[in-house]
C-alpha cells in the first residue's frame, strides 16, 4: 500500500472517524492546493471487491466499504457551505465547497447505484 493508494484496516478502528474525518479548514489554502472538480471521482468496484466503493481524488485512490463511504457522505454533508480538510485512512486533501460539494453528490450516487443493484442481491441491507 502506497499513499497513492489506501485500503480498509483490517479491524475497525475508531470507525468511523478513524477511517474518514471531513473538519473546516483550519486556514485557508493556497486554491493550487485544493482538489479541483476534474480531480474528484468515485467508482464502484468490482462485485467480489469487499471494499465496493473507491473514491479518486488528485491521484489518490481510497477503497471504503459502503458504510464507511455512507459516513463519509454524511460528514461531508454536515459540512455544505464550507471548506473542508477531508482525511481518508490519514491521507488529507483540501477542498474549496463547490469540490466538497461535489465529491458528495458524486457519493450519493454511487451508493444510490451500489443500493440498487448489489446490496439486495448480496443479502446486505442499503447505506
Amino acid at each position: 500500500m502506497t499513499v497513492d493508494e489506501t485500503h480498509e484496516p483490517d479491524f475497525p478502528s475508531n470507525w468511523p472517524d478513524g477511517h474518514v474525518s471531513v473538519l473546516p479548514e483550519p486556514q485557508p489554502a493556497d486554491s493550487r492546493d485544493r482538489l479541483r472538480m476534474a480531480e474528484i471521482d468515485v467508482q464502484l468496484t468490482d462485485l467480489d471487491d469487499d471494499e465496493c466503493i473507491v473514491v479518486l481524488l488528485a491521484g489518490h485512490r481510497h477503497y471504503l466499504h459502503s458504510t464507511t463511504a455512507r459516513a463519509l457522505s454524511d460528514k461531508l454533508l454536515a459540512q455544505e457551505g464550507h471548506a473542508v480538510a477531508i482525511t481518508i485512512h490519514d491521507v488529507t486533501h483540501t477542498a474549496g465547497r463547490n469540490a466538497s460539494r461535489a465529491l458528495r453528490q458524486n457519493l450519493q450516487r454511487r451508493l444510490a447505484e451500489w443500493n440498487s443493484t448489489h446490496a439486495a442481491r448480496l443479502g446486505l441491507p442499503g447505506v
